[in-house]
């Protein structure tokens, strides 16, 4: 159709050169203006996905203990819905394109008496690539540099039965999580070019986006407003717009010589501040970071062998706050003395570095498979300050059977529940605490905390999960911390059978005072996947799959000052089953448990043990990734075991809720 209509136009433009009179040109203008707008809206293109979901949570009192209160609403909660998100894409050109995004959203339970709007605006885009060199991106896109710079630490499980994985992975891209992507809005600029013979790749980036606005809007009811005060994080009134700029270079040169580099700015502006004095609270942080990778391809190329050195070194200079010098001035002389105080804002700059060293590589062992290895160290500083990489993707939160919390002491809350379950809109009933308006209930986060924040999910609140942040829970990024770690994969028959290790064993760098222990931290694990249909030819796809991982802090203590000796050690299994057996239709199962053991010594001793359990079976049918239908059953739980010394065991807020869904997607 386009072909055509070109080949018209370019007709009738050429009759139109010849035209005789002004008259003649004239309408000839105007075919040819119509003709362009055909063409251009010959390159408009709709996509989209129909989902509709039934999950129904359901409390079993008779094994939860005092954590279900059956008088309470409720013992089931259920999440019901049919949606659609159209993806609306328009190309004029080759050179530029534009993406919106939207979303038509229906709550079965509220069908009768939601009145607000059903539309929902999920991304907005004008999208440039200019002979696949110079790249653009105006409103919404998605960036990452490196893991000390500007990168989303996502969580990571090894060998994640698939049931389940399918659920975190829609979970996520509900925020346009994933890759490490941070989800940004503003301009972004890339260049990408090969300039032979010296450099083999080269990729610039060059950005600037707002990351928060001191002007806030009322509330609106028609909107999928915040989580749970009382469950989320705090985050702070915003006092003035603060913005992100920053550029970033990477390149290859002699085919195996990569080196990069990397420097951005968040600051507030002061000028937008609605307090009085915003050099008080304005914050300003600079990042820096250089990387060097070097690899065996310089001197050998290779397909069985090839090694590189991967340095990455970043600093960080943040000015952490500000307050007023005084200063006393006296002026005069003998007994008319006069005294006066001036003050002035000074500034306080603290800066930190992080480094990151390994050497990693492939071996390939014929047609049996391939090793990859990867070991390094790692050293960043308690003072390195970057929320772009420490702001995590994931906060905890309990999903469903919110509403039977009476107290919101999260007492229903389990890792698994936080994982896999969210529901884009929710509307709590009159009778609990809630405020009555719609709300979404996810556990990941795409928005970026500023450092004070970060500081207080690591705080008294204990915000992170420590069952899957415990080591390193601001990702590569994390503050204070130090030593090596490691990986291992070993991929065999090509794919068929799929083994892997991992560790890593970290200290802090330093604490607030010289009389405190250091903590120490450790993580190591391991599993295989097997896919017996590589062998069997009667058996389709029959993937099976183990994994476990540990993970354990410790600090000593110090009696002196009355710091209690602190351990806590955290297991993580996984097992799985996804089996193709007939054409379109596939068998899953799996199976979680976490056993994780908080064991005090000193002024409160006191010993803690929580067992989460987490199985499911499903039937899965299947045209592609985007096209399907779920059945899942499976059951969700904990169990609280505490006890303090001279007391005996006692069992607490045990829960069991069983769960049955139904998902259904439909592209087109």
């Amino acid at each position: 159709m386009i072909v055509r209509t070109s080949v018209v136009a370019t007709l009738l433009l050429s009759v139109s050169l010849f035209a005789s009179s002004d008259a003649e040109k004239d309408r000839y203008d105007k075919i040819q203006s119509k003709l362009n707008s055909i063409i251009n809206k010959a390159g408009i293109h709709f996509n989209g996905t129909f989902r509709s979901q039934y999950l129904q949570s359901m409390l079993d009192k008779a094994n939860s203990g005092d954590s279900a209160v059956d008088w309470r609403k409720k013992m089931t909660e259920s999440n019901e819905y049919t949606s659609v998100d159209f993806d609306i894409g328009a190309r004029p050109n080759e050179a530029l394109s534009a993406r919106c995004m939207f979303r038509m959203h229906q709550n079965w339970q509220n069908f009768f008496s939601d009145v607000s709007n059903p539309i929902f605006l999920r991304w907005l885009s004008i999208d440039g690539n200019i002979k696949d060199m110079f790249r653009f991106n105006v409103g919404d896109f998605r960036q990452r540099y490196s893991p000390l710079t500007l990168w989303s630490p996502d969580i990571e499980i090894a060998y994640e039965p698939e049931i389940f994985a399918e659920k975190r992975r829609q979970a996520m891209n509900e925020l346009f999580l994933g890759n490490n992507d941070r989800l940004l809005q503003g301009v972004n600029f890339n260049f990408d070019a090969e300039l032979v013979p010296v450099l083999n790749e080269l990729h610039f980036n060059l950005q600037g986006n707002r990351l928060r606005l001191s002007e806030v809007s009322i509330k609106n009811g028609s909107a999928v407003a915040a989580d749970f005060e009382n469950d989320r994080i705090t985050i702070d009134k915003t006092y003035m717009d603060r913005y992100f700029v920053g550029g970033n270079l990477d390149a290859v040169a002699l085919s195996g010589l990569g080196f990069g580099v990397t420097e951005f700015r968040v600051f507030d502006v002061p000028a937008t501040s609605t307090v009085g004095d915003p050099e008080l609270i304005a914050q300003d942080l600079n990042v820096m970071a250089v990387r060097l990778k070097p690899s065996t391809k310089i001197f050998l190329d290779s397909d069985v062998f090839e090694a590189g050195l991967q340095f990455e070194y970043a600093m960080t200079n943040d000015r952490d706050s500000a307050w007023y010098e005084f200063d006393t001035v006296i002026t005069g002389s003998g007994t008319s003395l006069d005294t006066t105080i001036d003050s002035s804002v000074a500034s306080k700059y603290v800066n930190g570095t992080a480094l990151d060293v390994g050497l990693n590589g492939k071996v390939k062992l014929g047609e049996i498979g391939k090793i990859c290895f990867n070991v390094g160290y790692m050293n960043n500083s308690r003072d390195f300050r970057n929320q772009m990489a420490q702001t995590p993707s994931f906060i905890g939160q309990r999903i469903m059977n919110i509403e039977n919390d009476y107290e919101h002491n999260a007492r229903l809350y389990t890792t698994f529940d936080a994982m896999y379950d969210y529901v884009f809109k929710f509307i709590p009933s009159k009778n609990n605490d809630w405020t009555q308006e719609p709300r979404r209930k996810t556990s990941y986060l795409n928005s970026i905390l500023t450092s004070k924040e970060l500081a207080a999910l690591d705080g008294v609140n204990e915000r992170y999960d420590s069952t899957l942040q415990l080591v390193l829970p601001a990702g590569p990024a994390t503050a204070n911390r130090m030593g090596p770690k490691g990986d291992l994969k070993l991929s065999l028959f090509e794919g068929g059978v799929d083994l892997s290790g991992s560790f890593a064993s970290l200290t802090e760098v330093e604490t607030v005072a010289d009389d405190i222990p250091k903590t120490s931290f450790m993580k190591a694990g391991g599993g295989v996947s097997v896919d017996l249909g590589t062998w069997v030819k009667v058996l389709n796809t029959c993937r099976l799959s183990f994994g476990y991982a540990l993970e354990s802090a410790e600090n000593e203590g110090a009696v002196a000052i009355d710091i209690s000796k602190l351990s806590f050690t955290s297991g993580f299994l996984n097992a799985g089953l996804y089996y193709n057996f007939w054409q379109r239709f596939s068998l899953l199962g799996g199976f979680q448990q976490i056993v994780s053991t908080r064991d005090v010594v000193g002024m409160d001793t006191f010993k803690k043990t929580v067992t989460q359990l987490h199985w499911a079976v499903g039937l899965e049918y299947k045209v592609n990734d985007d096209q399907k239908v779920i059945g899942r059953f499976g059951e969700i739980g904990a169990d609280f075991e505490s006890n303090r010394i001279g007391e005996e065991t006692i069992a607490d807020y045990n829960f069991r809720a069983k769960q049955v869904e139904v998902f259904l997607a439909v592209n087109f």
